[in-house]
C-alpha cells in the first residue's frame, strides 16, 4: 500500500486541488440546528406485558422447585440396608442370564474366548 501511495505522490505531487473557505465550518452545528423545526417531545406509555410482571414471582418459584428437586434427589438414596438388597437382586439376574444370550453378546462385540479368559482373570 505504502508503495501504491508513494506513486500516486510523485505522479501528482501533494497539492490539494479542492480548498474550503475560511470558517466555512465554523458555524455549522449551530446554522443546521437552527434550520431545524421545533418539535415538542412525545411521551410514548410502555405497557409491560403479563410475563414481565410475574416475573419476580416466576423467579421464586423456579428457585422453590429447584431446592425441593435438588432435596427429593438427596433424600432419595436408598441406605446401606437397602443396598444389600439392590446387589443380590442384580446378581440373581446376571446368573439367569440364558447361555444364548452371553453367546449372542459375544459374537455380536466379536469377543473371543482369548478375550473371555482375560476379562474374567481381571475380576
Amino acid at each position: 500500500m505504502v508503495k501504491e501511495d508513494k506513486y500516486i505522490e510523485n505522479r501528482f505531487g501533494k497539492v490539494q486541488p479542492f480548498k474550503a473557505p475560511q470558517g466555512y465550518l465554523d458555524n455549522f452545528a449551530d446554522q443546521f440546528m437552527a434550520q431545524l423545526p421545533n418539535q415538542a417531545t412525545k411521551t410514548v406509555k410502555t405497557q409491560h406485558t403479563v410475563w414481565f410482571r410475574m416475573r419476580p414471582a416466576m423467579i421464586a418459584a423456579a428457585s422453590v422447585l429447584a431446592v425441593a428437586l435438588t432435596a427429593t434427589v438427596y433424600f432419595a438414596k436408598p441406605f446401606a440396608g437397602q443396598q444389600e438388597q439392590v446387589f443380590t437382586t442384580d446378581q440373581q439376574s446376571e446368573s439367569s442370564m440364558s447361555d444364548g444370550f452371553v453367546e449372542e453378546t459375544a459374537f455380536y462385540s466379536m469377543i473371543d474366548n482369548g478375550d473371555i479368559y482375560a476379562i474374567l482373570a481381571d475380576e
